[in-house]
């Protein structure tokens, strides 16, 4: 039976750590700022952008300033593919962000 599921790249839960209070600045801002070209957008917890062959995530934790990120595609080349918008996307609040991936 899990031989029939599909396989796919994932990553761990990538974190990045703010001072207190700016990882609800920052996600206010990027919530708005965001545009992913052909994405299912989710915004029930935080931001999930959802494609054919893959979603990125990134959500807000309320007991600690951190920001947690997860990646899933079909293939490493998907899964750069989507990093790299979300990457985009997170520098187009703050440039200066050191991203986990």
């Amino acid at each position: 039976m899990l031989e029939s599921l599909p396989n796919s790249i994932n990553t761990p839960e990538l974190r990045i750590e703010f001072k207190e209070g700016d990882h609800h600045k920052f996600m206010d801002k990027f919530k708005k700022l965001v545009s992913f070209d052909d994405a299912t957008i989710s915004t029930i917890d935080d931001l999930r952008a959802d494609f054919k062959d893959g979603f990125g995530l990134i959500r807000l934790l309320n007991t600690t300033p951190i920001l947690v990120l997860r990646f899933e595609a079909s293939t490493q080349e998907v899964l750069t593919r989507i990093q790299a918008m979300f990457a985009k996307s997170i520098h187009k609040v703050d440039p200066e962000l050191l991203l986990p991936f």
